[in-house]
């Protein structure tokens, strides 16, 4: 979740535009005249053309010195602005971020402000809380605001080890050129009509959700979770498979295998059934009586994913579990690829999977052993 600041979160009528002309003053020697349109671009894209505009010659030579000077500005002037209400939240901005807080979701800032002036802003109006400015995005880094995004989902997939390509970034911002940005890179986004843009204007960009401002915190939760719904995490839990003997079954996985026992219950009209979890496993294993599993045999290919496939084979044969000797089934040394299998003498057959290839346990280690086809363990 990437928050725009200025017109979204925060107003901070000239602020900005005083600091440049202190900065150019400092740099150039004379006055600043007009100032490059702000709204939705990048403090780098706004310097650019702003130096193009005044008349220096090769702009690109000047930008990074202009930001640097334009950073050690807003430290100096930093404690000058503490109440003068230079900085203000916009109405709802705290409780917006606020309710996202109690959803599922990582909340960071995508602003065109270089990463000083944004932490300046965000402490003035008190919006720090809830927020990851780790993993943000700000207007140093490229001209163009969708570049940012970019950045932004780098930084989040180091941090929390996680994918947030796609829709699984959701902006926030009060722009087309935020919308812009949200769709060029495949996000989604949430226009806030608090700008300088109608909910129509943003509409019309493309905007996924508008909303007029950040006044109704749960209309803001209901936008975003709407929106997250096209990705919401879906959970494989139960495998059903077909056996002839429901006892033998039961007592061949729990007391031979090692599953743990969920239930065995009979609601009634002749129907059993009984639920097993192999140990550490997100995804059970359901056997039972007058329940629609189909033929015994029928269901193949299960797999059992465990860290050490030699040590688990040698338990299941001091068990007494016919079990077959370890097989290679891939190129040597390849994570994934050594298997044994067991019949289990009840319509089923079951392979384990070694996942015990060092790289591999180094970069994605097990932390769950899983029923139900390639089941890969959660990082």
């Amino acid at each position: 979740m990437l928050w725009d600041l200025d017109g979204t979160l925060v107003t901070a009528p000239g602020l900005g535009d005083q600091m440049y002309r202190d900065v150019y003053l400092t740099l150039f020697g004379r006055d600043l005249g007009p100032i490059a349109l702000k709204a939705g671009r990048t403090d780098r894209a706004i310097m650019l053309e702003t130096l193009a505009m005044s008349g220096i010659a090769s702009p690109h030579a000047h930008v990074d010195a202009f930001i640097a000077a334009y950073a050690r500005h807003i430290r100096a002037v930093d404690g000058s602005l503490a109440g003068t209400g230079a900085v203000r939240a916009l109405p709802g901005a705290a409780a917006a971020i606020a309710a996202l807080a109690d959803i599922p979701v990582r909340q960071s800032v995508l602003t065109g402000n270089i990463r000083p002036g944004a932490e300046l802003k965000l402490r003035l109006a008190g919006l720090t809380t809830h927020l990851d400015l780790t993993v943000g995005a700000f207007g140093d880094v490229h001209e163009i605001r969708a570049d940012l995004v970019t950045a932004a989902r780098s930084a989040a997939a180091a941090a929390y080890s996680a994918n947030f390509d796609g829709a699984a970034t959701v902006l926030i911002g009060d722009t087309p050129l935020d919308v812009e940005a949200a769709l060029a890179t495949g996000a989604h986004v949430v226009g806030i009509a608090t700008g300088g843009y109608s909910p129509a204007e943003l509409a019309e960009a493309g905007a996924h959700a508008v909303l007029p401002d950040l006044t109704d915190p749960d209309a803001v939760r209901a936008a975003v979770l709407q929106l997250r719904s096209d990705i919401m995490d879906m959970k494989l839990e139960v495998i059903p498979i077909p056996v002839r003997d429901v006892d033998m079954a039961k007592a061949f996985y729990v007391n031979q295998v090692g599953f743990n026992l969920d239930h065995d219950i009979e609601p009634g009209n002749g129907m059993r059934i009984v639920q097993m979890t192999p140990p550490g496993s997100a995804c059970s294993v359901v056997i039972g009586v007058g329940l629609p599993l189909g033929e015994p045999g029928s269901v193949k290919g299960v797999q059992l994913v465990v860290d050490d496939l030699d040590t688990l084979r040698a338990r299941l044969a001091e068990r007494g579990v016919e079990v077959t000797a370890v097989q290679q089934l891939g190129p040597e040394g390849t994570p994934g690829s050594r298997f044994c299998f067991f019949p289990t003498r009840t319509g089923t057959c079951g392979p384990y999977r070694s996942t015990s290839a060092p790289d591999r346990l180094a970069e994605q280690p097990i932390s769950r052993a899983a029923a139900a086809g390639r089941v890969r363990a959660r990082r």
